[in-house]
Formats: structure tokens, C-alpha cells, sequence
């Protein structure tokens, strides 16, 4: 059995991630921004930890892991899944929209990465995986902001395979599009 910690899973393939390791009896922290939509959508699973996690915020991530490890004795993989869209040219793309994507989508793994990292290598033991996308590697025209904080996320990956030591491994899922009601700011 495994102890799983997603971020981002109130819905789209964090939610069937979920859905697939509580099926398998494995245990399962599950975050999102707003618990309640995790307790809708999973119900009072025995094996289930629904935690609010705003991925932005580096205190938040250090206590839903510190919870995580207290309701079930250890962390086995992390899956950062949390992130969001922003369809529009590079030109037209706001300021303050590209500051937010990038803290979604670049500086949230980093957060919650940092938080279980301390874990992993006390228990000598863990998985990390980014949930990243073909655009880290080709952008499109009206996706590029999205796209090269998906060629972010690829970069520190690659880097953390680099710094984590033996215990800790990494994986990268490079999704194609997915019709997840996350393409789009208005899906936040």
C-alpha cells in the first residue's frame, strides 16, 4: 500500500488520479483550493485526507504534508498536479496573469517539492512526479506563457534528478491536451 499526496484534485486527472489509488487501497492526501469540492467528489473515504492547499503558499504546503505524515506514518509519492492554462498571445498576455500562472504552475511545485523533500530523505524513500506537458518541450502560438512555465517545470525536474540523492526518485507525466475545465483562467 501506498501513501499518496496530490495537489490539484478536486477535478480533471487529479481527481481520476485520486479516484485510481483510493480503488487500489492505497491512501490518499488529496488538495485543492477549496476542501469541500474534494469531500463532494470523494466522499468520507476511510483512506482519504482531503486538505485545503492553496500551492502558492509555502506554509500551507509544509503543513499538508506535516498532516499527511501524521495521519498515516509516512509519504511515498508526490504527485504535483496543481495548474492551470492562460490561452492568449504573449503580447496581450497581462502582467499580473503570467506573475499568477507562475506561481501555479512553477513556484507551487517548488513549494509543495520543498515541503516533502525534508520527508523523503528521512524515511530514505520517495517519489516525486511533476505532471508537466508537451508544451515544456514545443509551444504553440496563444499558449506560450502556459508553455514556458511547463518548460520550467521540466527544468528544475531535470535538475532535481541531479540533486536528490539515492533515496529520492522523479518522474515527469508530459500530457498532450486533456479536457480537464483547466484550459482557461475562467476555469480557475
Amino acid at each position: 500500500m501506498r501513501i499518496w499526496f496530490f495537489t490539484g484534485a478536486s477535478r480533471g486527472l487529479g481527481a481520476e488520479l485520486v479516484r485510481a489509488a483510493l480503488k487500489a487501497g492505497d491512501k490518499v492526501a488529496a488538495t485543492a483550493r477549496n476542501s469541500k469540492n474534494l469531500i463532494d467528489r470523494f466522499g468520507d473515504h476511510p483512506n482519504l485526507l482531503p486538505r485545503r492547499l492553496d500551492v502558492t503558499v509555502g506554509a500551507q504546503a509544509r503543513d499538508a504534508i506535516g498532516a499527511t505524515v501524521e495521519r498515516f506514518g509516512r509519504l511515498d509519492v508526490l504527485v504535483n498536479n496543481a495548474g492551470y492554462g492562460l490561452l492568449g498571445a504573449i503580447e496581450e498576455s497581462s502582467a499580473e496573469d503570467v506573475e499568477q500562472l507562475y506561481r501555479t504552475n512553477v513556484f507551487g511545485p517548488l513549494n509543495v517539492t520543498r515541503a516533502a523533500l525534508p520527508q523523503f530523505r528521512a524515511q530514505r524513500a520517495g517519489h516525486i512526479n511533476n505532471i508537466s506537458s508537451l508544451g515544456g518541450y514545443q509551444a504553440t502560438a496563444g499558449w506560450g506563457i502556459y508553455c514556458s512555465s511547463k518548460a520550467a517545470v521540466e527544468g528544475i525536474s531535470e535538475a532535481l534528478a541531479r540533486e536528490r540523492g539515492r533515496s529520492v526518485s522523479e518522474s515527469r507525466s508530459r500530457r498532450g491536451p486533456f479536457s480537464a475545465a483547466s484550459s482557461s483562467r475562467a476555469a480557475r
